[in-house]
């Protein structure tokens, strides 16, 4: 028996093989949300280049597309998702690759949900922001992941990012959206189970 080492596939292939998986997803569940991606062009391709990033086999990369597309049947009510896809997806990848990480945010609401004029109303200083945030997010594609979840770690850790993700000025876009407290609740409590298996 020969050990034989297949070539890492060249990046391209590994974001196109995941957009094509995202969008399959969403053209079986939930027609609504697919074109919401077209229209959201400079944010989904950042989100494809860190899943790519991190999903760096073929394994790891189907493996997620199964596990997203059994999640998405648990937040989908007659053909309406409750959750943003894409936080759904950021998510999934986290909980599949970076489990700390996972529990980190899950152990995190007050820190990630609130505003930037909320935390400085409860004089919850960035510094304390920052601290919290590097406690659970360790590497930087952790904080990649998690930049594109929360406003609150753009503002928080700006000088931490490249010029790309620099042009991009998040908001606290509260519908559908993990950034939300509600919102946050419903992911943790229904999207994806901290007891689900490896």
């Amino acid at each position: 028996t020969i050990d034989y080492v297949l070539p890492k596939p060249p990046a391209f292939y590994i974001r196109k093989y995941i957009d094509e998986g995202l969008r399959e997803i969403l053209k079986q569940k939930n027609n609504s949300q697919l074109s919401d991606l077209q229209n959201g062009n400079f944010k989904y391709n950042e989100i494809i280049k860190v899943l790519a990033e991190t999903l760096s086999t073929m394994r790891d990369i189907k493996r997620f597309l199964n596990s997203l597309s059994l999640h998405m049947n648990v937040l989908i009510n007659d053909g309406i998702a409750e959750v943003n896809f894409i936080d759904l997806a950021l998510l999934e990848c986290i909980l599949l690759k970076h489990r700390d990480c996972y529990y980190g945010i899950q152990n995190n609401k007050i820190i990630l949900t609130k505003t930037k004029e909320e935390h400085e109303k409860e004089n919850i200083t960035v510094e304390t922001i920052r601290t919290a945030i590097k406690g659970f997010a360790k590497t930087d594609i952790e904080l990649k992941l998690v930049l594109w979840l929360y406003p609150t770690v753009y503002y928080a850790l700006k000088d931490k990012f490249d010029l790309a993700v620099m042009d991009y000025k998040p908001e606290y876009a509260y519908h559908s959206h993990i950034c939300s407290p509600n919102y946050f609740d419903i992911y943790f409590s229904t999207g994806i189970n901290v007891d689900d298996s490896e």
